[in-house]
C-alpha cells in the first residue's frame, strides 16, 4: 500500500485485510508524506497487528512509495491495495488458491468502482470469470476482451508472482514498467508485467471494491491531466500489442481504438463539465488539441463506441469541431446533472 492523506478510508482498507480468511500475509504500507491523521492511524494499527509494517517518508510520490513498498515485500505473491478500497474476506484465499492450483504468475479478479458526486453515485463493474490460460498464445489471443472489460490494466484485484515481477524488472517509476518509455504509471506496472507473462488465471468473484469522490486524487482530473494519462497509456498499450505481435489482430486494434475514443470523449466531458455554457478560449483550445491528433482522428474514424454519449460525440471529434464537441458534452453533462460520463472502470483507477 502507498497512502497519502487517506485518514477517511485507510482504516477500512486495513480492517478489510485483517478480516481475510487467509491470514498468512504481511501488509507493507508506505505513508507518502501525509499531512492529516493518516500516520497516526497506520501506526496504531501496526502496533496492534504484527502483520502490518509502516514506513513514513517525506515528499514521496505515490509511485515512488509503491516501489519502496514492493522492494520491502517478502511474500511469494503481492497484491496492491488502494487506500480507498476494501476487500471482501475471501479475496486473498480465492486468488491464492487459483494461483497455486495451476502455478500461475498472475491471477485477476473482478472489481467495482463507485464514483460519488455529492449524493449521487456512478457504479461501474469490471466482471471476471473462472478461466486459466496456460500458454502465452491462449492468453494473448483473449487479451483484447479483458482490456475491453476494464480488467487488464488496473492493479485492482490482481495477485502477482513477486519473483516474476522482479525478473521482469517492472516498477512504478521505471521505464521497464511501461515498455514504451512511460514513467510514473499505476497501469504501467501491470502493462510491463504482461509483456512476457505466460500463465494467467481469472476468478469470477468480485471481491475488491473502490470508492471515489470527485475530489479524490484517485479520480482522473478532468481535462488536460486526464488526457495526458490517456495518451501515455494508449502508447503503452499499443507498444504491448506490438510486442505480442498482435498489431495486425483486428479484434485487438478495434478494442484499442474504441477504448481510446470512449475515454477521449470522457476527457472532453471533463473540460466541459467544469466550464461555462459558452466555452472559454482556453477550453476550446484544450478540446481542439485533444481531437486533432492523428490517432484521435483514426480512432474516431474506425471505432464503434458502445455508449450513446461517445456515439454522439464521435462525429464532432472526427470533424475536428472543438466548439461543437464542447457544446455536446456540456449538454449531456447537464442532462446527467453533473455526473461523469460512464466509461470503462479502469479509467477511474
Amino acid at each position: 500500500m502507498a497512502v497519502h492523506d487517506g485518514e477517511s478510508t485507510v482504516r477500512r482498507a486495513l480492517e478489510s485485510l485483517q478480516a481475510q480468511t487467509f491470514t498468512n500475509f504481511e501488509v507493507v504500507a508506505v505513508d507518502a508524506g501525509s499531512t492529516d491523521g493518516t500516520a497516526r492511524i497506520l501506526d496504531t494499527m501496526s502496533e496492534r497487528d504484527m502483520r502490518i509494517s509502516v514506513t513514513h517518508v517525506e515528499d514521496k510520490s505515490v509511485f515512488s512509495a509503491l516501489d519502496l513498498a514492493l522492494s520491502r515485500a517478502r511474500g511469494e505473491y503481492v497484491l496492491m491495495m488502494r487506500q480507498s478500497a476494501w476487500a471482501e474476506p475471501a479475496l486473498l484465499a480465492e486468488l491464492l488458491d487459483a494461483a497455486q492450483k495451476s502455478d500461475l504468475e498472475l491471477v485477476m479478479g473482478g472489481f467495482t468502482v463507485n464514483v460519488a458526486v455529492g449524493s449521487r453515485e456512478l457504479s461501474l463493474v469490471a466482471e471476471s470469470e473462472d478461466r486459466v490460460f496456460l500458454t502465452q498464445h491462449d492468453f494473448r489471443a483473449a487479451a483484447w476482451s479483458l482490456f475491453d472489460r476494464g480488467l487488464m490494466a488496473p492493479l485492482c484485484a490482481k495477485l502477482f508472482d513477486r519473483q516474476a515481477a522482479l525478473a521482469a524488472g517492472v516498477g512504478f517509476t521505471s521505464q521497464a514498467a511501461a515498455g514504451a518509455g512511460q514513467m510514473d504509471s499505476i497501469h504501467g506496472f501491470t502493462l510491463g508485467f504482461l509483456r512476457d507473462v505466460e500463465r494467467v488465471g481469472m476468478v469470477c468473484a468480485t471481491r475488491y471494491h473502490v470508492a471515489l469522490s470527485v475530489g479524490d486524487l484517485g479520480l482522473p482530473v478532468p481535462g488536460p491531466q486526464a488526457y495526458q494519462r490517456l495518451e501515455t497509456e494508449y502508447a503503452a498499450t499499443l507498444a504491448l500489442l506490438r510486442h505480442w505481435g498482435m498489431e495486425g489482430d483486428a479484434a485487438s486494434m478495434e478494442m484499442l481504438q474504441r477504448r481510446y475514443v470512449e475515454i477521449l470523449a470522457a476527457c472532453i466531458d471533463g473540460v466541459a463539465g467544469r466550464g461555462p455554457i459558452a466555452p472559454k478560449a482556453e477550453d476550446l483550445e484544450s478540446v481542439s488539441r485533444m481531437i486533432s491528433t492523428e490517432h484521435a482522428q483514426l480512432a474516431a474514424s474506425v471505432a464503434q463506441p458502445r455508449d450513446s454519449f461517445t456515439r454522439a460525440m464521435t462525429p464532432s471529434i472526427r470533424n475536428g469541431n472543438a466548439r461543437k464537441a464542447y457544446s455536446q458534452a456540456k449538454l449531456w453533462g447537464l442532462l446527467r446533472h453533473g455526473m461523469p460520463a460512464g466509461t470503462s472502470p479502469d479509467a477511474y483507477v
